[in-house]
Protein backbone atom coordinates (compact mmCIF):
# COMPACT_ATOMS: atom_id res chain seq x y z
CA UNK A 1 0.00 0.00 0.00
CA UNK A 2 1.52 3.59 -0.71
CA UNK A 3 2.33 5.74 2.25
CA UNK A 4 -0.74 8.07 2.28
CA UNK A 5 0.59 12.39 2.41
CA UNK A 6 0.18 14.15 5.30
CA UNK A 7 -2.79 16.02 3.52
CA UNK A 8 -4.72 12.47 2.88
CA UNK A 9 -4.35 12.00 6.88
CA UNK A 10 -5.64 14.98 7.76
CA UNK A 11 -8.19 14.69 5.37
CA UNK A 12 -9.25 11.19 6.55
CA UNK A 13 -8.69 12.74 10.57
CA UNK A 14 -11.04 15.66 9.59
CA UNK A 15 -13.91 13.76 7.75
CA UNK A 16 -13.82 11.55 10.90
CA UNK A 17 -14.19 14.39 12.76
CA UNK A 18 -17.24 16.09 10.80
CA UNK A 19 -18.89 13.03 10.55
CA UNK A 20 -18.76 12.84 14.73
CA UNK A 21 -20.31 16.52 15.01
CA UNK A 22 -23.04 16.78 12.49
CA UNK A 23 -24.41 12.88 12.84
CA UNK A 24 -27.27 11.92 14.30
CA UNK A 25 -27.32 10.59 17.93
CA UNK A 26 -26.73 10.39 21.46
CA UNK A 27 -22.97 10.41 21.62
CA UNK A 28 -22.38 13.29 17.98
CA UNK A 29 -20.81 16.50 18.91
CA UNK A 30 -24.34 18.37 18.89
CA UNK A 31 -26.14 15.97 21.18
CA UNK A 32 -23.06 16.41 23.31
CA UNK A 33 -23.29 19.87 23.26
CA UNK A 34 -26.73 20.54 23.86
CA UNK A 35 -26.71 18.23 26.77
CA UNK A 36 -24.09 20.03 28.64
CA UNK A 37 -25.85 23.41 27.88
CA UNK A 38 -28.77 21.76 29.09
CA UNK A 39 -26.83 21.05 32.09
CA UNK A 40 -24.87 24.25 32.86
CA UNK A 41 -28.29 26.53 31.51
CA UNK A 42 -28.80 28.19 34.56
CA UNK A 43 -25.69 29.90 35.26
CA UNK A 44 -26.45 32.06 32.26
CA UNK A 45 -28.73 34.92 31.61
CA UNK A 46 -31.68 35.07 29.53
CA UNK A 47 -30.19 38.15 27.47
CA UNK A 48 -26.28 37.33 28.03
CA UNK A 49 -24.53 39.54 25.92
CA UNK A 50 -20.69 37.38 25.80
CA UNK A 51 -18.93 40.20 23.94
CA UNK A 52 -20.91 43.22 25.61
CA UNK A 53 -20.42 42.52 29.26
CA UNK A 54 -17.74 41.08 31.36
CA UNK A 55 -18.01 37.17 32.00
CA UNK A 56 -18.78 35.80 35.03
CA UNK A 57 -15.64 33.73 37.05
CA UNK A 58 -17.73 30.27 37.19
CA UNK A 59 -18.06 30.44 33.43
CA UNK A 60 -14.14 29.60 32.77
CA UNK A 61 -14.75 26.79 35.08
CA UNK A 62 -17.47 25.55 32.61
CA UNK A 63 -15.65 26.58 29.53
CA UNK A 64 -12.75 24.37 30.76
CA UNK A 65 -14.87 21.20 31.78
CA UNK A 66 -16.88 21.54 28.15
CA UNK A 67 -13.16 21.51 26.52
CA UNK A 68 -11.90 18.94 28.76
CA UNK A 69 -16.01 16.38 27.92
CA UNK A 70 -15.12 17.59 23.86
CA UNK A 71 -11.90 17.45 23.50
CA UNK A 72 -11.57 13.75 24.84
CA UNK A 73 -14.42 12.75 21.92
CA UNK A 74 -12.23 14.08 19.39
CA UNK A 75 -8.90 12.07 20.90
CA UNK A 76 -10.70 9.68 20.27
CA UNK A 77 -12.34 9.75 17.01
CA UNK A 78 -8.49 11.24 15.98
CA UNK A 79 -6.84 7.50 17.60
CA UNK A 80 -9.23 5.57 15.01
CA UNK A 81 -7.90 6.61 11.92
CA UNK A 82 -4.33 5.08 13.70
CA UNK A 83 -2.11 8.23 12.97
CA UNK A 84 1.08 8.37 14.72
CA UNK A 85 4.12 10.79 14.20
CA UNK A 86 7.51 9.32 12.50
CA UNK A 87 10.71 11.27 11.67
CA UNK A 88 8.66 14.57 12.39
CA UNK A 89 5.91 13.39 9.51
CA UNK A 90 2.14 12.43 9.96
CA UNK A 91 1.77 8.50 8.91
CA UNK A 92 -1.09 6.41 8.54
CA UNK A 93 -0.86 3.04 10.79
CA UNK A 94 -2.89 -0.55 10.38
CA UNK A 95 -2.15 -2.50 13.83
CA UNK A 96 0.44 -0.24 14.78
CA UNK A 97 2.19 -1.20 11.64
CA UNK A 98 3.22 2.02 9.85
CA UNK A 99 2.36 2.28 6.22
Amino acid sequence: MAEKSNQEIIEVVMSKIETFYFSDGEDSGEAIFKSFASKHAQLFEEDCDALGSENKLEYTAVYNEFCQVFEQHIERKKQTCLIRFRNHRLVWCVSGTVL
